[in-house]
Formats: structure tokens, sequence, C-alpha cells
């Protein structure tokens, strides 16, 4: 099993110099992180690359591309808006996959998170995955977050444990035998990484901007979505209203 988690806004509140970043509109109002499970990695590449390359043989998508845009991959926050489309089309009739969102606006939680980027990334990806990874005796984390240093991606792997430890010692413990593996890579590296990044795009803008467009096109094929500071769940027998 494989799961991957891209997200759209960043957890910082404050700059370095304590100069809050969100009131003076220079960082987002919200984090959003999406996770994107599978027990099927290759086809899942397999499939998202076929796809790619059917659009690359299309004159309209064609006509859009260039030699610093050639669609090597999907971005969804670079993406043209014709490529766009596709994919959200794609995404939506995806089979395989099961899809979990958490949605953090920033300001309203503690001010240890606020000044804390890397502590609200984990705590928010520790919640995200407590439910997730334990359906499978072998399972792969896939971070999207590219940070090259050994002690950024230690402390975030350690917070995303304390977070499951904490879930599982409320609850019940996880099965025996349960083996997770956390690797950090860029968001090209795989479809995995590509449509979490979607997901969480699609997610942001509704709750950032009130523009629902992305996320009513593939709300159908994502499972639940958590907004941390409101305590809601939303599934797909009780979904989020869009505008």
């Amino acid at each position: 099993m494989h799961i991957f988690l891209d997200e759209s806004g960043k957890p910082e509140v404050f700059s370095a110099k304590g100069v809050n970043l969100v009131a003076n509109g220079a960082a987002t109002k919200h984090l959003v992180i999406a996770a994107v499970k599978t027990t099927d990695h290759l086809s899942l590449q397999q499939g998202v690359t076929e796809f790619k390359n059917g659009l690359l043989k299309d004159p309209a998508i064609c006509k859009e591309l260039s030699a610093d845009y050639a669609l090597d991959s999907f971005h969804a926050n670079h993406d043209k808006e014709i490529i766009r489309r596709a994919f959200y089309e794609y995404i939506s009739g995806l089979k395989g996959i099961e899809v979990h969102v958490i949605v953090v606006e920033k300001t309203s939680c503690t001010e240890t998170l606020q000044r804390n980027p890397l502590t609200m990334y984990g705590l928010m990806s520790g919640l995200l995955l407590q439910g997730m990874a334990h359906q499978d005796n072998q399972a792969e984390i896939i971070f999207s977050r590219q940070d090259k240093r050994k002690q950024f991606k230690e402390q975030l792997e350690l917070e995303v444990e304390r977070i499951r430890e904490y879930y599982w010692a409320k609850h019940k413990r996880p099965p025996e035998g349960i083996n997770l593996r956390y690797q950090h890579n860029p968001h090209y590296s795989h479809a995995g990484l590509q449509i979490a990044d979607y997901v969480a795009f699609a997610t942001f803008r509704h709750f950032e901007t009130n523009d629902s467009k992305y996320l009513a096109s593939i709300q159908g094929n994502v499972r639940h979505i958590y907004h941390f500071n409101n305590k809601e769940h939303f599934t797909r027998s009780r979904p989020l209203k869009l505008s």
C-alpha cells in the first residue's frame, strides 16, 4: 500500500522576524493536505502516464505547450486551464484510489502551531494518516515537501508518528507487524503525488477563494474531508456544500 501526500498553501504564519505573513497578505489563510491511497501504485502511474501521452497528441493541448511548458508532469498551480479541466475529469472517474483531505485555517490554531510550521504540517499529516495506514502490513508514506535537510525530514516523521501513537493509545492498538516507511520525493516523481496535488489545490481554492468549480468536479471521488478548526467531517453521504 502506498499513500501519497501533497499540500496547497503553506504552513507558515510568521516570518523569521516575527511578522504575521497571513495578516499582511503574504501567506495563505489555509493549509490543505490531501492523501491518495492505492494498493497498486504502478497501475496508477501507468494510467496517468498514458493519459498524459494522450493529451500530448491532442491538437488543442499542443497549442498551449512550449519549450518551457511541455507537460512533463501535472502541477495544478502551474498548469494551463485546459489541462486542469482535463486532469480533473480524469481524476473524477479514477478507480482504485482512496482520497482523504484535511483543511486548517492557520490563524485559528494555537500560538504554538502558528509559530512552528513544521509542527503544524506534521500534526495535520498525522491526523490525516491515523486511520489510513493500517489496512496492510506494509505501507509507504510519500511526502512531496522537498526539503533536503535530514533534520527536517526526521522531525516531520517523528511528528506524524507522535500523532498516530496518540490516536491509537486512545482507541485500539493497530494490528501487529505494521511496517511504515517514509519517503520525501518531488511531486513529479509519481502520479500519486500529482493527483494529491490536484485534490489539495481544488480543496484549497474552495476554502481560500470560494472557487468551488474544481472541487465540484471531483467531489464524488473524495472519501473524506476533515476541517480541523471546526471539527467537521464531510463524506460522500454528508458532502461539503459547494458554492
